[in-house]
């Protein structure tokens, strides 16, 4: 889609694997400005180095004017690029199939006594491609096979975790397991702990909830983490009923001290009537609770 006209010359080419598809590639004539269109084009014979047909994930790019015949202001945007999977069935295995595979499981914690936090696969054949620090450094980025791989974290235990030791509200908690009764796994919910949100990490074989706030500002419901009596991660919302913050319900029990406030002078003469009277500045602090200030009764001896 462009604002002037495009004058003929300009190619669209298509590239398999970084190869270019010669089979779909076209010179393309001159379009009018404001020319939009959809352009296809029907790749065969995915073939692997040894002649076999392939079956796996499949780098797919297309770019228009590979040759810069047309002036742009911007150069950067004239390719499409996507990984496409070629084959009846999906073979691409999983950080959870791996870590439990007899051949693969090794390796989770050969990374791991060394030091590593993930570690890389060919994700269709379960061949072990190393280890690295961060993730999907040197596997799923930085390799020219990464499109191949997938990297997994280390931490391999499922067993259900709640570091609050159950349906404590008062309390924030961390549980770590299989989350909800179908076992999902990367799923991480809570990191606010005064806002909900969730988020996916395809490199976790477990799911975290952090207990948190649907929203302190406007709500008193708290979304607590537990495990329940089959060792399932499961999360329910309770209403607080003095509101939530911190991802924890507040109480009513407020922590109240009653203590002489240093910052002030240490006392302050008023006059009451014809009377000089000193004054003794003190501080009363809340924390953690609701607390109505009583009425203070003042008796001055004079």
């Amino acid at each position: 889609n462009s604002t002037v006209a495009i004058p003929a010359g300009a190619y669209l080419k298509w590239y398999k694997e970084g190869n270019e598809y010669t089979n779909c590639t076209s010179r393309l004539p001159a379009l009018p400005a404001g020319w939009m269109s959809g352009l296809a084009c029907t790749m065969s014979n995915f073939q692997d180095g040894t002649g076999d047909m392939r079956t796996g994930t499949v780098h797919v790019q297309v770019k228009i004017d590979t040759e810069n015949t047309v002036a742009e202001t911007d150069e950067s945007n004239n390719k499409l690029e996507k990984n496409v999977y070629v084959g009846s069935t999906d073979t691409s295995k999983t950080c959870t199939e791996l870590s439990a595979g007899d051949s693969t499981k090794k390796y989770f914690d050969i990374c791991k006594a060394g030091g590593f936090s993930f570690v890389c696969f060919d994700k269709h054949s379960g061949e072990y491609n190393g280890c690295s620090k961060t993730l999907g450094e040197g596997c799923t980025v930085n390799n020219t096979q990464a499109i191949h791989n997938i990297s997994c974290s280390v931490n391999t235990n499922t067993d259900c975790t709640d570091s609050d030791g159950g349906k404590d509200y008062y309390v924030k908690g961390k549980s770590t397991g299989l989350y909800s009764n179908d076992k999902q796994i990367g799923w991480i919910f809570g990191e606010d702990s005064n806002k909900a949100s969730g988020r996916y990490d395809s490199t976790l074989n477990y799911s975290i909830h952090y207990d948190h706030c649907f929203d302190s500002a406007t709500s008193k419901q708290l979304n607590e983490g537990y495990c329940d009596v089959n060792g399932i991660l499961q999360a329910e919302g309770i209403t607080c009923s003095y509101g939530c913050k911190d991802g924890a319900c507040l109480t009513i029990s407020a922590i109240v001290s009653f203590s002489y406030d240093s910052s002030t002078p240490t006392s302050r003469n008023i006059s009451i009537g014809s009377t000089n009277v000193g004054l003794v500045n003190y501080r009363i602090s809340v924390d953690k609770g609701v607390f109505n200030l009583p009425t203070l009764t003042l008796e001055l001896d004079t």
